[in-house]
């Protein structure tokens, strides 16, 4: 959460020309404070996650430090073992040579909503005589 607070910090003070939706009233100096309090919030809430409740048995307080530091380093970690996991795309990158093109009618999948489509299709050199044609039926 911290880091949501510091890349606010980042495209007040070095993208000030980017249009926004929603802009902070006050200025630059309102912004930068909303961001520093919010970060200073976020570092109090963790650190005072880490003090044990005072209803909980003075038995429990080891435990209850090993389940929250196990928990914090499993989300964490958790990005990363997905990523790993679902990386489909191990050492393919996009060609530059490979070219957009337009999908035709017939190329389109009816079910997705004209919203959801894409424009374009990336066609790999190799594949560009494959490419819209039509199968003849025999």
């Amino acid at each position: 959460m911290a880091n949501l607070f510091l890349k606010f910090r980042d495209l007040i003070f070095k993208k000030k020309q980017l249009k926004r939706k929603y802009e902070i009233p006050g200025g630059t100096i309102c912004k930068a404070i909303v961001a520093f309090c919010g970060l200073l919030v976020s570092i109090f809430a963790f650190f005072i996650s880490f003090v044990p409740p005072s209803n909980l048995p003075e038995s429990s307080h080891h435990a209850y430090l090993a389940i929250l530091i196990i928990s914090y380093l499993f989300v964490l970690v958790l990005p990363f073992i997905l990523y790993v996991i679902f990386n489909h795309h191990k050492g393919q990158y996009v060609d530059e040579s490979d070219t957009p093109k337009h999908f035709k009618a017939e190329d389109i999948v009816k079910s997705v909503p004209p919203i959801a489509r894409g424009e374009f299709h990336i066609v790999p050199n190799d594949d560009k005589d494959n490419f819209n044609t039509k199968k003849v039926k025999k």
